[in-house]
C-alpha cells in the first residue's frame, strides 16, 4: 500500500464510532506511511501473542488490580518495553510496528501497546491525555 492508501484508509478508519475502531490497525496504518510494505497482521499477531502469554500468567486471576500488576509486569519488566529516554524524538518511538519490535516508544505508543494487550485479555484500559504526558488506566462498572 502507498502512503495515499494508507492514508485514505486511515481517515476512514478513524470515521467509525469508537466502539468500531481497531487502534491498533488505526496506528498501523499511521507507521505504513513511513513503511509501505509493512505486514499489519504480522503485528496484530504479535499483540495477540503478548495477550495469550499474559493470560497465562493471570491463570484465573479475577481481581482487578491484580490482572493489572501482571500486565505491567509482563510488560514492562519480562518483556522490556520501555520509554526511548535516550533519543526521546526518535521517530521510531511513535510507530508501532517499531515499538513492538524495539520494545521503546513514548508515552502513547507504550499505552497503546497496553491498551491493546489489555484489551484482548477483557480488561478496559483507556487512554487518558494529561498536558505534556499520556497515560492509560483501567476502567471497570465499580472503579476506575
Amino acid at each position: 500500500m502507498d502512503a495515499r492508501d494508507a492514508r485514505r484508509a486511515f481517515a476512514e478508519a478513524v470515521r467509525l464510532p469508537d466502539e468500531q475502531l481497531d487502534l491498533a490497525d488505526a496506528a498501523l496504518l499511521i507507521a505504513e506511511e513511513e513503511y509501505p510494505n509493512l505486514d499489519r497482521l504480522k503485528y496484530i499477531e504479535l499483540l495477540d501473542e503478548l495477550a495469550e502469554v499474559a493470560r497465562a500468567k493471570m491463570g484465573g486471576e479475577t481481581d482487578p488490580y491484580a490482572r493489572v500488576n501482571v500486565l505491567s509486569e509482563y510488560l514492562f519488566d519480562e518483556e522490556k518495553f520501555a520509554g526511548n529516554e535516550r533519543e526521546y524524538y526518535d521517530p521510531r518511538n511513535s510507530f508501532l510496528n517499531e515499538v513492538l519490535e524495539r520494545r521503546l516508544g513514548i508515552p502513547i505508543t507504550l499505552s497503546l501497546v497496553y491498551m491493546e494487550v489489555g484489551g484482548r485479555l477483557g480488561m478496559r484500559i483507556v487512554g487518558v491525555g494529561m498536558p505534556g504526558h499520556f497515560l492509560a488506566k483501567y476502567v471497570d462498572e465499580h472503579e476506575e
